[in-house]
């Protein structure tokens, strides 16, 4: 099955140049960020703190949360800056990361002067649904430059896409994007439909520390893996689902854990360190070679259509199928 054309779509809007801000129309304000008014220079986008006028042509634009990277660059507007993990920049992110400034490792603790020194004329700031404006960087930021807020930390790469989409008026782009992957998806679901290892149920396991996350299929990655038709394996008994997973100890994952495993860490080393327990190397899905390292940043920061294809490209490698 030829399962490329989709996706190339996706990395062809991803790659290309920011285009002409498009015409917006009034509508009424949301939580969310919303199309407002419009002129020849500016267009207007109606927030949950309020509105916020936005030159047209921006071409400077700076994000505040490295998954916010994604739904700019999927929609052809790459960032002139952003913070980074300690792996670096995101490998699956379609860009040279040499040409991303970066503010930090982190998105709590960001510095405005490193901000401000990008002179930007457009900022993208992560904050929760329901924050303050007082408890976040919104008026420091706007201070510098045109800020949109944007609310993350939900599990909802589809609405955090949407959000961007409208912060950089290219909303008509990020839905050609989205069907793109919708079709990529289902070619690669129909491909997996065929093999009998694909039935198997499956867990994705992100390693921490002190515990272990067994991340179900209301996360970013699991929705990628829903959409593709993965069972996964079931929650232990009386475990508590807490933004769509559940944590367990690594002496209990072998009750907990699925036939075929993708696993990742956001902590540097400790993936390379579970490996060695032996409670590792007695699962059953280890011993069958069923385990698959994934990219943490796809599947964990990644709240976009970019990082969902990069999910399923990955599924599809595990099992065989050309994606």
């Amino acid at each position: 099955m030829n399962t490329h054309s989709p996706r190339r779509r996706i990395l062809a809007v991803a790659a290309a140049s920011a285009a002409v801000a498009l015409a917006v129309t009034g509508c009424s304000r949301d939580e969310l960020p919303s199309d407002g008014a419009a002129t020849a220079e500016t267009y207007t986008v109606e927030h949950q703190f309020g509105s916020t006028q936005v030159p047209a042509e921006h071409d400077r634009v700076v994000v505040t949360f490295t998954a916010l990277m994604d739904s700019a660059i999927a929609v052809g507007v790459v960032p002139v800056a952003s913070p980074q993990s300690f792996a670096g920049f995101p490998d699956y992110l379609p860009i040279d990361g040499a040409d991303v400034a970066s503010l930090g490792d982190s998105d709590s603790d960001l510095d405005i002067e490193a901000i401000g020194e990008q002179d930007p004329d457009l900022i993208l700031v992560n904050v929760e649904r329901d924050a303050a404006i007082g408890d976040t960087q919104y008026e420091a930021l706007s201070a510098i430059a045109p800020t949109i807020p944007i609310i993350t930390g939900e599990q909802d790469p589809r609405g955090v896409a949407e959000q961007v989409a409208v912060a950089l008026d290219r909303v008509d782009e990020m839905e050609q994007v989205a069907a793109d992957y919708d079709a990529h998806a289902e070619e690669v679901k129909a491909a997996l439909a065929g093999i009998p290892d694909a039935q198997l149920t499956v867990s994705q396991v992100r390693l921490r520390p002190d515990h272990v996350r067994m991340m179900m299929e209301d996360t970013n990655a699991g929705i990628a893996m829903a959409d593709l038709g993965l069972v996964f394996a079931e929650p232990l008994p009386g475990a508590t689902l807490d933004g769509g997973y559940y944590e367990t100890s690594l002496e209990l994952l072998p009750e907990a854990i699925g036939e075929t495993v993708f696993v990742y860490s956001t902590d540097e080393g400790v993936l390379e360190n579970v490996k060695t327990l032996p409670v590792w190397q007695l699962l059953p899905a280890v011993q069958n070679e069923r385990v698959f390292d994934v990219d943490f940043e796809a599947w964990m920061r990644g709240q976009g259509y970019l990082a969902l294809t990069a999910v399923v490209d990955e599924i599809a490698a595990a099992y065989g199928v050309t994606a």
